[in-house]
């Protein structure tokens, strides 16, 4: 460690910290505002998704989205994490779990490349279809369709349910 790194330690904590202070005295990160840090997240996400799925983002730009969203959840905890109080750690705990779900399965790399050409909603995460049809019976795959439209249903459904207990 050279002589001059405790200054520079010390400069950016206290940096961090009037920011984060001057962010809170604003009222920018309330502790509503820290709750719906993961939700915001989780929409856009699968705004993007939905946009990308339809054709309508191509790799390059739908990857950029998926990035600047995780960025941007990343920095707003972070600053969340020194200024709400503990009485919100549940509303944002259940957020964080469907953000994460669906987070978690959009693999950037895997975008960019064109090995994850489209993402469907099922359950509290997303599966990935590949190109490669693995069925070719047409009645399976209705079943299937059939099937991730009602988990989308319950997916929305969950969202709600948080929603009405949180804000």
């Amino acid at each position: 460690m050279t002589p001059k790194t405790p200054l520079i330690l010390f400069i950016s904590m206290a940096a961090l910290f009037s920011g984060v202070t001057q962010a809170q005295d604003e009222g920018l990160l309330s502790n509503q505002k820290c709750i719906e840090v993961y939700r915001d997240g989780y929409l856009d996400l699968r705004d993007n998704i939905i946009l990308y799925n339809d054709k309508q983002l191509n790799r390059g730009d739908f990857a950029a989205q998926v990035s600047t969203i995780s960025t941007a959840v990343t920095s707003l905890r972070t600053a969340c994490f020194f200024t709400e109080s503990p009485d919100v750690k549940e509303c944002v705990d259940n957020y964080k779990k469907i953000y994460k779900g669906l987070r978690d399965r959009v693999r950037v790399r895997a975008v960019l490349s064109g090995n994850q050409e489209s993402i469907t909603f099922v359950d509290d995460s997303v599966n990935v279809d590949s190109s490669i049809n693995e069925d070719s019976n047409p009645l399976r795959s209705l079943f299937r369709n059939m099937r991730n439209q009602g988990a989308d249903a319950i997916k929305l459904g969950k969202l709600s349910i948080i929603d009405v207990k949180c804000l």
